[in-house]
């Protein structure tokens, strides 16, 4: 049984805040108490909040990924997710805007599974990865020089524009536009992907997901570690970046789609969609 639900929203598409107050209404006219993220609760001229300070039974997520990696971070850790999707692609969404309050139905019922994601920790004072944790240059037009180890045990050197460490639900974003694998999120796997390497000879790989990854920059001077395309810190080489599996996860409740069918969606996005 709910008590309290929270929702986040995007805020540059009106059908997704029109949406939000459809959910909000429908969940308090079933005595269930709604929390708005501050800035969408000021646009709906009801009472928001900050979100990061809720023990939430459950959080309503209306966006792309985007806006679901956002509130992946914004939430305390264990509160589950049902995410609809409002982005471009909107691959960590499985629920259609018109199917939204169908889906909402079925959670209530009962009626859904859940998909726990694990996370990549890192050893910069940097948030957990959901997706991946990208390390490269500053300046685009440079290469930066790194050595890859894997438990310990040297396995690349090269000069890369980045290299990124991924999650199986990162491994269909960001890595898998730089020539990484689709990995099934059913495997217990972690992929490091190169981007632009110089040598022929760095490929991708697929490791356990609980080994522990160091990448060791030599240079130029500055470079910068990125997580989830939402949070960054420039650092000095040499440096050595470690990754490993975190001990969090996020968890989504699924209730359409399962992951082929998303992935499909991933995949048949066209580019005539970005030229609109």
């Amino acid at each position: 049984m709910l008590g309290i639900v929270g929702i986040i929203s995007r805020l540059d598409k009106e059908q997704a805040i029109k949406t939000a107050e459809e959910i909000g209404r429908f969940l308090e006219e079933r005595k269930i108490k709604v929390v708005y993220e501050r800035s969408l609760g000021n646009i709906l001229g009801r009472m928001g909040d900050r979100l990061e300070d809720k023990d939430l039974d459950l959080a309503i997520v209306l966006g792309g990924d985007g806006t679901i990696l956002r509130a992946v971070h914004i939430l305390r850790r264990g509160i589950p997710i049902l995410a609809i999707n409002f982005g471009t692609v909107g691959f960590l969404a499985d629920v259609s805007p018109e199917n939204a309050m169908k889906a909402l139905q079925r959670i209530l019922d009962g009626s859904f599974t859940r998909e726990d994601c694990f996370m990549l920790s890192n050893n910069l004072g940097l948030p957990d990865a959901l997706n991946e944790i990208r390390i490269g240059t500053v300046i685009p037009s440079q290469m930066v020089r790194l050595g890859i180890s894997i438990d310990s045990t040297p396995v690349a050197f090269d000069r890369v524009d980045a290299v990124l460490v991924a999650t199986t639900t990162g491994a269909s974003g960001y890595t898998m536009s730089a020539g990484g694998s689709i990995i099934d999120p059913r495997l217990r796997a972690m992929v490091i992907v190169p981007v632009c390497p110089l040598s022929s000879n760095f490929k991708s790989y697929v490791i356990p997901w609980d080994s522990e990854v160091s990448v060791k920059v030599e240079g130029p001077s500055e470079f910068v570690t990125i997580v989830d395309g939402q949070f960054s810190k420039k650092l000095k080489a040499p440096e050595e970046v470690i990754i490993r599996r975190s001990k969090d996860k996020v968890t989504f409740l699924r209730v359409e789609q399962g992951f082929y069918e998303r992935l499909k969606r991933r995949l048949s996005v066209s580019s005539l969609e970005f030229m609109e």
